[in-house]
C-alpha cells in the first residue's frame, strides 16, 4: 500500500519525481532507497543513499507503481501561501482546481502546468488529494517545480485576485465562448472543475467568463487534464500575442 503525505514523511518514486524532489530546497530528505545498478547515478547523496533490491522497494509503493528503481523518503512540501506567489509577474497565468480530486489527473495537469509556464496553482484544502507518490509520478518532476497554494474558499480566493488585477476563466463545456474567442488581458486565472460535476455554482458565478473548447460536438468532452493542456496551451498563445 502506498505511503501518504503526512506532516513528517512521503515516499517519491521514479526518476523524474525523485530527481525533482532532491533538487528542492524546500525538502528535507531522509533515505534515497536504490537499486545496486543505480547507485553510481546517485553517490552526490551518499549521506541517505541505502541500496537495496528491488524488492525491498516494493514495500514502499504500489503494488503497480513503475519505480523504475528508486525511491525517495522525504517531507511534504511546504504551503505556499497565496500572498507568495509570484503574482507579479507579467505576464501572469493562474490555474485553479475546483475540487478535482484524482491524483492521476492533478498530477498530469501540473505536468502540463509546467510546460506552458503556469506562474502558479491553487486548490482548496478540502476535496483534492493529498501530496503522494501517486500525483508526483503522475506529474513526472512538476511537483516541484510549480507553487502550489491551498486556499479554504476557492470563491473568496478568485474574488481578492480579480481585485489584484486578475480575470477569472472557467472552462465549462456550457460556456457561451470558445476560449480562443476570448480578448484577455495579461493577468489570467484559469479555472478547471471536477469531472462529471464541473465547478460548484459559487466558483461558476466568480468567474468573469465562462469559456469552453471547440470540440466535436457529437462527442464533445475530454479529461480535466487533457482539457487544461490544449486550454493552457491556447491562454499561452495569446499572451505570446499580445
Amino acid at each position: 500500500m502506498e505511503q501518504r503525505a503526512s506532516s513528517s514523511k512521503l515516499f517519491l518514486y521514479g526518476t523524474h519525481a525523485v530527481n525533482a524532489a532532491l533538487q528542492n530546497s524546500k525538502r528535507q530528505h531522509k533515505n534515497l532507497y536504490v537499486v545496486a545498478e543505480n547507485a553510481e547515478a546517485y553517490s552526490a547523496y551518499s549521506k541517505i543513499l541505502k541500496k537495496v533490491t528491488k524488492k525491498e522497494l516494493e514495500k514502499f509503493v504500489p503494488a503497480d507503481a513503475v519505480h523504475q528503481g528508486i525511491v525517495l523518503e522525504t517531507t511534504p512540501l511546504p504551503n505556499v501561501h497565496l500572498e507568495h506567489l509570484p503574482l507579479q509577474n507579467d505576464p501572469c497565468l493562474i490555474l485553479a482546481f475546483d475540487q478535482v480530486t484524482d491524483p492521476h489527473n492533478v498530477g498530469a495537469i501540473l505536468r502540463s502546468a509546467a510546460c506552458f509556464n503556469v506562474d502558479g496553482v491553487i486548490h482548496t484544502e478540502r476535496n483534492s488529494p493529498l501530496e503522494s507518490g501517486v500525483l508526483a509520478k503522475s506529474a513526472c518532476g512538476a511537483l516541484d517545480r510549480v507553487p502550489f497554494s491551498k486556499v479554504t474558499n476557492l470563491s473568496r480566493t478568485l474574488e481578492i485576485l480579480k481585485e489584484k488585477g486578475f480575470w477569472v476563466v472557467g472552462l465549462s463545456e456550457h460556456g457561451k465562448q470558445s476560449l480562443h474567442e476570448l480578448d484577455l488581458p495579461k493577468k489570467i486565472v484559469l479555472v478547471i472543475g471536477a469531472e462529471g460535476s464541473g465547478m460548484r455554482r459559487l466558483v461558476t458565478e466568480t468567474c468573469d467568463f465562462l469559456a469552453q473548447l471547440p470540440t466535436n460536438p457529437d462527442f464533445p468532452t475530454l479529461n480535466a487534464s487533457n482539457a487544461a493542456a490544449v486550454a493552457l496551451y491556447e491562454l499561452q498563445q495569446q499572451l505570446r500575442r499580445q
